[in-house]
């Protein structure tokens, strides 16, 4: 990566202003990723200076992360780990090493929509929206099947607060590889959520099996391995060097069985990964 002129805004409007003034203007959220491509920016946008952008921040009905707010932090930070069994923190936490995860932002992380992102998966599942500085609030869902990516400045992740349960689980080679598949499970108020990332494309939810599982009065083996097979059906998986389609397949059926099962037999407050 080459860039021109590093410029260090003090607010979001002049940010926002430098960031569409050229096409190739590019913000610099932690940069772990954007090091390593061979693009030329002609300005890169440091947000450093705009402290809006950093910290979580617990509020009536929301909990509210700032764009700039690196994984390291929300790894550590109590309110989260007991929001939805902690499954935010926990998905964090199998990010590669802690040097890497010092330096990572959440902000970056979800502009960037890699298709091996740890993060999407479970914020997919949450009760989740994003407030741009341009565009306002979006879902989290919304944000996803953008195409193409509007040139924004990303302000915050919230959280609505609810009482739910959550379960992750990210299959991987070694402890510092990029999932094979990941998955996130959900049961709140408002039913189930169902997500799979790593598929190997970016996250996307098994909509289908989501509404089937929400609408059932009892959560039994039958019901479980019906709504396995509808996600199956309904999310598109694939080959990569890392893993065949037909791997990925027994993969998400095996851990949607596990994760069912242990969301039907845990409390809120419990662990949320096996």
């Amino acid at each position: 990566m080459n860039i021109d002129n590093l410029v260090k805004p003090t607010s979001l409007t002049e940010a926002y202003k430098l960031l569409t003034a050229d096409q190739s203007n590019t913000v610099i959220a932690g940069g772990a990723w954007l090091k390593m491509s061979k693009r030329t920016i002609k300005n890169g946008i440091d947000l450093t200076a705009i402290n809006s952008l950093k910290g979580i921040k617990e509020e009536a009905d929301v909990i509210r992360i700032g764009s700039m707010t690196t994984l390291s932090e929300i790894e550590r930070d109590e309110t989260l780990k007991q929001y939805y069994s902690g499954i935010l923190p926990q998905a964090i936490a199998q990010i590669m090493g802690v040097g890497l995860r010092n330096l990572v932002t959440i902000g970056g992380n979800i502009m960037s929509k890699h298709g091996f992102s740890d993060i999407a998966t479970p914020l997919l599942a949450l009760p989740c929206t994003l407030e741009f500085h341009h565009q306002g609030i979006l879902s989290f869902a919304e944000f996803i099947e953008q195409k193409p990516l509007k040139k924004d400045i990303l302000k915050a992740i919230i959280l609505e607060k609810q009482d739910g349960r959550g379960y992750f689980k990210k299959v991987k080679k070694t402890a510092l590889d990029f999932a094979i598949l990941n998955l996130a499970l959900t049961k709140d108020e408002n039913g189930f959520a169902l997500a799979i990332g790593s598929r190997p494309s970016i996250a996307m939810n098994a909509k289908e099996a989501e509404t089937y599982l929400s609408q059932q009065p009892i959560l039994n083996d039958t019901v479980i391995k019906k709504a396995a097979t509808m996600a199956l059906k309904h999310v598109k998986l694939g080959d990569n060097p890392r893993a065949s389609k037909a791997y990925r397949s027994a993969l998400l059926e095996t851990y949607m069985l596990r994760g069912l099962h242990h969301l039907n037999q845990t409390n809120p407050q419990e662990g949320a990964s096996k």
